[in-house]
């Protein structure tokens, strides 16, 4: 005599079937994610220690069109961009010192190449703007470079020995990330 298998058999096998491939496409979901937030997070760093080593290399005190270089977020947007500095020049020809830079201006705010203005944060990732040490824009001025960190996107700068971050987080809230900017222009991100 042969035996088959019986329906509820069937049934069986074909739930558990569906419930590994259910937890195996969420883990796996999950876990691009947080790829995706780590790379956003190198992304950001990158860009803000580009700006920090243009200001030291490209530095000549005279006739230059860029006096600082800098990164500034914008949250509305979602999206960051490295750019030059360009305030007036004084009678010389000279950029204003950095004693003398206590703002940024939105007319002094320039685009540094159309490849690292207004990047979109990647899909899945999101920037945030809740804490009240969020970094809005961070600008380096040479030739030291002088770090300026700025809350309120550039209106005014913080005294010095504050550190902000920038936020970052999967859009499900799985994992978070932050990018912090020291005064002295130290870069961590974890």
């Amino acid at each position: 005599m042969k035996r088959g298998f019986t329906l509820i058999e069937l049934l069986i096998v074909v739930a558990i079937s569906a419930l590994i491939s259910a937890l195996s496409i969420l883990y796996s979901h999950t876990g691009q994610d947080q790829v995706t937030l780590s790379v956003e997070a190198a992304k950001i760093s990158q860009l803000i220690l580009q700006a920090k080593n243009l200001a030291i290399s490209t530095y000549s005190g005279t006739g230059q069109t860029s006096c600082a270089y800098g990164v500034v977020f914008n949250f509305g947007a979602q999206n960051y961009s490295l750019f030059n500095y360009s305030p007036p020049l004084n009678a010389a020809g000279h950029c204003p010192s950095a004693a003398s830079t206590t703002a940024v201006a939105a007319d002094t705010i320039k685009e540094y190449a159309v490849s690292s203005w207004q990047l979109p944060i990647s899909p899945g990732v999101v920037m945030q703007n809740s804490a009240p040490d969020t970094l809005t824009l961070v600008l380096f001025y040479p030739p030291l470079p002088v770090t300026f960190i700025s809350r309120d996107g550039g209106a005014s700068f913080l005294t010095p020995g504050l550190t902000s971050k920038v936020y970052l987080q999967t859009r499900n809230g799985s994992a978070s990330a932050q990018i912090s900017v020291s005064p002295g222009g130290q870069v961590d991100f974890n």
